[in-house]
């Protein structure tokens, strides 16, 4: 998975077509529609190439599981993608559908990055969840099922932390 959003959503030369990733608010029939050309669907894949919503949940993902030598090989491409997050402006907007009170942040990766320094942010926590799925952790795998569209580096470290997965 990680391999594939890297490598499908980063132009490599006059040979590779990026595709590009949608962002979690495309509704998933348009996205099928478009990639099949279906009539009807005339969306462009390749507005997204180089933006990635869950990139940075899944790098750090690896980070937290010592995937040193993974990483090494996807960074050159990972590091040239624009990572984003959506955070709503009040935590419990985070629970419903759509919020549009929240800032879209958006960085990259360092390139080179410092191995411990990536492992530091890996297992930071942000505090920025509402404070109901700490307390009650267990439900992050329930709502990321339902609302795919929240899954944050904060949410999967979370998820990581409940299931035993992190140091």
């Amino acid at each position: 998975m990680l391999a594939e959003l890297c490598v499908g959503n980063v132009p490599n030369g006059a040979d590779h077509i990026a595709r590009g990733v949608p962002n979690p608010y495309v509704p998933v029939e348009d996205i099928i529609g478009t990639s099949m050309k279906l009539p009807g669907f005339h969306g462009d894949a390749k507005r997204f190439v180089g933006l990635s919503y869950h990139l940075s949940a899944l790098v750090n993902l690896a980070a937290r599981r010592n995937r040193r030598r993974a990483l090494e090989e996807l960074w050159r491409k990972i590091s040239r993608i624009v990572l984003c997050e959506y955070e709503p402006k009040h935590k419990w907007h985070y629970l419903i559908w759509i919020s549009k009170q929240g800032e879209e942040k958006t960085w990259r990766y360092d390139s080179p990055q410092s191995w411990s320094r990536l492992r530091e942010l890996a297992m930071e926590k942000q505090a920025n969840l509402p404070r109901i799925l700490y307390e009650n952790s267990e439900f992050l795998y329930f709502f990321l099922l339902v609302f795919p569209h929240r899954l944050t580096s904060e949410s999967l470290r979370l998820v990581d932390e409940i299931a035993g997965l992190t140091e």
